[in-house]
């Protein structure tokens, strides 16, 4: 889940993490409750945007346009397509494993998105009323760090003695799995997802390691 305490501020998410990393010290946070979960390689998850949960087309306009160019920054390197999962929009009656839906009333008025990892079942995207106070860059920036998570990838920011994990290298605040705004994928964000659909076995004895199918 993520909240905004400022335009260009920190975005205070409550996801911990574990993390993967290459061979330059850099890194991604991965794994949740002693789980590392990860889509298999070459998945496309597929996403439909609810748009009836919206307040009016304008903004649900402004949601399509924000996932498109959201994945599109995951998945495109130059003019090359080079990612290990990509998700692909779609509309009933085609099953979708994200739903994205709107919501007017946030757990916390300041949040602006929320999602969930890797799991069996439907996963929600959902948006809330701050969303909208970004522009298009902004918006997507923002659903670029929440596709994050549905791919895996954890912050890059909690305290060991917040949630279980392990570091090896730097921290890297640039990353789009910050808590720095705005958000700009770094190559390194797209470099180290690719590592982490690499791994087939548990970086650490204190984590499970599970490859999950989509199930849709």
């Amino acid at each position: 889940m993520a909240a905004l305490s400022s335009i260009y501020g920190k975005y205070d998410c409550a996801n911990a993490s574990t993390y993967a990393y290459n061979e330059k010290g850099e890194r991604i946070f991965v794994g949740e409750n002693g789980i590392i979960r990860r889509w298999i390689d070459g998945s496309n998850i597929k996403l439909w945007i609810d748009e009836n949960t919206f307040r009016d087309q304008m903004e649900a306009n402004q949601a399509y346009d924000a996932t498109d160019q959201a994945a599109a920054r995951w998945t495109r390197i130059g003019s090359q397509v080079d990612a290990p999962v990509h998700f692909w929009m779609v509309s009933p009656p085609e099953k979708a494993k994200v739903v994205m839906r709107f919501s007017p009333n946030p757990e916390k008025p300041t949040w602006i998105a929320s999602t969930l990892l890797p799991r069996e079942g439907e996963i929600p995207l959902w948006i809330y009323p701050r969303f909208f106070t970004y522009g298009a860059a902004g918006q997507a920036g923002i659903l670029a760090h929440e596709m994050g998570h549905i791919m895996g990838l954890r912050h890059e920011f909690l305290e060991p003695a917040l949630s279980p994990k392990f570091q090896v290298g730097p921290i890297n605040p640039t990353s789009v799995m910050s808590d720095t705004l705005p958000y700009t994928i770094q190559e390194t964000d797209r470099a180290l997802l690719k590592v982490f659909y690499e791994m087939h076995s548990s970086p650490s004895e204190d984590f499970k390691f599970e490859i999950i199918p989509i199930d849709v």
